[in-house]
């Protein structure tokens, strides 16, 4: 059922339908991540940045010690930068900041996570609600 079209899917049997269905080219979904580039580039830099307060604090309150070694000993868990960048002490401001997302006086854009489809690729999903549960399909046609 994986390889059908959601039309397939459809015709064979309609009360199997998806509830919701789409289908979009290439150009499409750039189209849309292009559209959507700024809201994603917030919403990474409220997730980079909102570990700077708690890496400045473990540096006060622990002055000799790396900050993210103290994280992970207190809270058996690692801070990382979300986009792939590293959180450094800038000495000039007195903070942490991201190498890939800066801080929010001075933000950088950090990486552009393109799309790694092609312009005439079609990209099907389907999602129905059966059996009292959720199914979801993702479709990539060449």
């Amino acid at each position: 059922m994986a390889d059908k079209t959601a039309e397939e899917i459809i015709a064979a049997d309609p009360a199997v339908g998806p509830q919701i269905a789409t289908r979009v080219t290439g150009a499409g979904a750039d189209l849309m991540s292009r559209a959507n580039y700024y809201s994603g580039l917030n919403r990474m830099h409220r997730i980079t940045w909102g570990n700077i307060p708690i890496l400045n604090y473990l540096r006060h309150q622990y002055p000799d010690r790396d900050p993210q070694k103290v994280y992970r000993q207190l809270f058996g868990q690692t801070l990382l930068e979300p986009s792939g960048g590293q959180y450094v002490w800038d000495e000039k401001i007195g903070t942490y900041v991201s190498t890939l997302q800066g801080h929010h006086l001075d933000p950088k854009a950090g990486p552009a996570l393109g799309l790694a489809i092609k312009p005439t690729d079609v990209v099907e999903t389907t999602l129905s609600f059966q059996d009292g549960g959720l199914r979801a399909t993702l479709n990539l046609h060449p």
